[in-house]
């Protein structure tokens, strides 16, 4: 089992409460995403992003929901807009949509230029 990254979550792992309210329980209390099994094992951990610095260079739908508060849905929506009718510029690789960070402070300043 990978180590929890704070007080809280170790706890909670020992204590092997139902893994979705440990999840967000844990979620605001140390700024960390975390996906537990039934059985209260660490699965997956992923830092939040609440900073611009935070966020890699290449961004996915989910970085972007994360750090805008917007549903991943609502992002894959502004993938599919043209640029100039709002949407957020992209490209794929395979069949996944990824934003360069550049990109996206560019598209959040136009956003606030065109209310």
């Amino acid at each position: 089992m990978k180590e929890a990254p704070c007080p809280l979550i170790q706890k909670a792992t020992r204590l092997r409460v139902p893994f979705c309210i440990k999840a967000v329980c844990l979620q605001f209390h140390c700024g960390f995403f975390v996906v537990l099994s039934t059985g209260g094992d660490v699965l997956k951990e992923a830092k939040r992003f609440e900073k611009w610095d935070d966020l890699p260079d290449v961004l996915t739908a989910r970085h972007i929901a994360e750090f805008l508060e917007l549903s991943r849905s609502t992002i894959y929506e502004l993938f599919n807009e043209k640029e100039e009718h709002r949407g957020i510029p992209n490209f794929a690789i395979g069949s996944s949509k990824r934003v360069l960070k550049s990109d996206l402070r560019e598209w959040i300043s136009s956003q606030k230029e065109n209310k």
